[in-house]
């Protein structure tokens, strides 16, 4: 067979897989993250720039959940919580200013809980979802802040543990679809240069999977810790050590950030892969 004719076998076959429902979430992502954080640079559009990792998060989460529906699912109300947090970045940008931002971004963790859990509205509802309320605004609220400051390579990184660790203990398959989302929208956002507001739909994403996750598998909530409960620390674990490893790279110059990120990201996955393997769930 010629080889022009296998090279065009090759990247056919690469073009379905890019769009085999496993991946069209994060291609999603990553196209509209990608060109609004083009459009906003090239037609000098600030706001549109700052826009584009949230509306890449919401538009890429929609793809396998149903936002529109009448009794949504956890899952269903991913692609307005990245809304929410994107109107947050723009609140927060259009401050100008960190005073007050860590209590800005624990008011959002709490009613991104709230969403999450139900959104419920009578003293029955909240009483009866609050544990699960309280899961996702811990995991929520340690990923705005820990993430506050970061790259997009760190914080593209942590979802990337994060959908390999899910991958690696068997988590339902929705959430490893969901968490390659936020890890697509903040490499698209490369495009546009963006600062570390831009990326707190990608951060609070982060968390609001591995809180989903943890919420759903109802194990924490009886006190005990599971595989997925392990699995949800493994993007804090990346912040971590790649923070730790940052000041050991710096005769890199600018590559160290990009650097650090990556080889924490190697050893978390090779950590949850071997867990994984040694506790018989693969």
């Amino acid at each position: 067979m010629p080889a022009a004719m296998l090279a065009y076998r090759d990247l056919e076959h690469g073009f379905h897989l890019a769009l085999s429902a496993e991946w069209r979430p994060a291609l999603v992502g990553f196209v509209v993250t990608l060109a609004a954080a083009l459009g906003g640079r090239l037609l000098r559009i600030d706001l549109l720039a700052l826009a584009a990792c949230g509306l890449g998060v919401a538009a890429g989460w929609a793809v396998p959940t149903h936002p529109l529906a009448a009794a949504p699912s956890l899952p269903d109300r991913l692609p307005e919580m990245a809304l929410l947090a994107l109107l947050f970045a723009c609140v927060d940008e259009a401050r100008s200013h960190l005073r007050g931002r860590y209590a800005m971004l624990l008011g959002l963790a709490l009613v991104g809980g709230w969403w999450l859990g139900g959104a419920a509205h009578s003293q029955a509802g909240l009483l009866h979802a609050w544990v699960s309320i309280a899961i996702l605004a811990g995991w929520i609220a340690a990923a705005a802040l820990l993430f506050a400051e970061a790259d997009a390579w760190c914080v593209a990184a942590a979802a990337l543990a994060l959908w390999a660790a899910l991958q690696a203990v068997g988590a339902p398959a929705i959430w490893p679809l969901l968490a390659l989302v936020p890890a697509a929208a903040a490499l698209g956002t490369f495009a546009g240069r963006a600062q570390e507001r831009a990326l707190l739909p990608a951060s609070v994403g982060i968390g609001a999977v591995a809180g989903g996750a943890v919420a759903l598998a109802g194990v924490l909530r009886h006190g005990r810790i599971g595989p997925i409960e392990l699995a949800a620390l493994a993007p804090f674990i990346v912040a971590w050590w790649s923070a730790r490893l940052l000041p050991r790279l710096r005769r890199l110059g600018s590559a160290a950030p990009p650097a650090a990120s990556v080889l924490a990201l190697v050893g978390v996955v090779l950590i949850a892969y071997s867990a994984a393997a040694l506790s018989g769930l693969r």
